[in-house]
């Protein structure tokens, strides 16, 4: 069997609706299949998840993975498919999203002539409410110019795994980590023009909903903390990384801050905002400085000691 030159690891949890339609690049060549690693975790679904991926297993023996595990979260599948990866380079997808068939044997041939670190690429929103396509391309060749998002990163394989840098497990927002220990091991990058990922918006139940946030309210702190621990305890490569990871904590950090400000106003929701601020500040004072300089509204509710809580919380559209 020849050299797999990508890995693609697969967060699938009750995704019997998504997986025929994110299986579909598996049917683009012989040659695709050859070099793709498709590695699907089953984390403890209770539909028919494993049942379709162990079909697609039997139909492409040479291209599927399965590890059927119970419950473990996000981060969990990650961790569970960079452990067996045999790809040159390793990319997540999540099960409800799928690659663009039409670049994708494009794709893997850039891959197999690249040595760098990282492979940036554009990718795609589909927003299911009304089928409108945007891409999202913030880069350009020479430089990167914004924090990375998982849907943009495919990291060399074995670079991520002897790292020993894990993602938290039975947690949401862990994609978020990914992306910066992506950053963080990576010295050389290298952009591919063409949009790999396609994301599916508008799913009910989706993470980014304001239920699911408020309801997952803990995890978006714990990422906070702990993406700060990382850069804490771990030299970024690359200066110029270094920079794009504070951006994206910053950016992080006040996703959780507005996710606090979805709550009803009370003594209790101002107390978390309060708090929460206060444990940033003793944690990394750079990290709660740029946050006001970054975002005007921080700095408003910051320096009105919070009593803006509800004309913010109407300003950001958080009602």
């Amino acid at each position: 069997m020849s050299e797999k030159i990508l890995s693609i690891s697969v967060a699938a949890y009750n995704v019997e609706k998504y997986l025929v339609k994110l299986f579909e690049f598996l049917n683009i060549s012989p040659e695709v299949n050859q070099k793709i690693e498709v590695i699907i975790v089953n984390d403890g679904s209770t539909d028919k998840t494993l049942e379709i991926a162990n079909r697609f297993k039997s139909q492409y023996p040479q291209s599927v993975v399965i590890i059927d595990k119970k419950n473990g979260g996000y981060g969990s599948t990650i961790n569970s498919s960079i452990a067996i990866a045999k790809g040159k380079y390793f990319k997540i997808l999540d099960g409800d999203d799928w690659f663009n068939k039409n670049t994708l044997e494009d794709f893997l041939e850039f891959l197999e002539n690249e040595e760098v670190d990282l492979v940036i690429s554009p990718y795609e929103m589909h927003f299911e409410n009304n089928n409108e396509i945007v891409l999202m391309d913030e880069h350009i060749s020479e430089s990167l110019t914004s924090p990375l998002l998982m849907h943009e990163i495919c990291i060399k394989t074995a670079l991520f795994r002897n790292s020993e840098l894990r993602i938290s497990e039975k947690c949401f927002y862990t994609d978020t980590e990914f992306a910066i220990i992506a950053m963080l091991l990576s010295k050389t990058f290298a952009k591919y023009n063409k949009p790999v990922y396609c994301y599916r918006i508008g799913r009910e139940g989706q993470s980014i909903s304001f239920e699911s946030r408020k309801k997952h309210c803990n995890d978006s702190e714990h990422v906070v903390f702990k993406c700060i621990n990382l850069i804490q305890n771990h030299n970024a490569k690359d200066a110029q990384m270094y920079l794009l990871i504070k951006k994206q904590i910053v950016k992080t950090a006040v996703f959780h801050f507005n996710t606090l400000l979805l709550f009803e106003k009370s003594k209790k929701s101002v107390s978390a905002l309060k708090t929460y601020d206060r444990k940033l500040k003793s944690t990394n004072k750079e990290i709660y400085l740029l946050m006001s300089k970054t975002y005007n509204h921080v700095k408003v509710l910051r320096m009105t000691d919070y009593h803006m809580y509800n004309i913010i919380k109407k300003r950001k559209n958080l009602i």
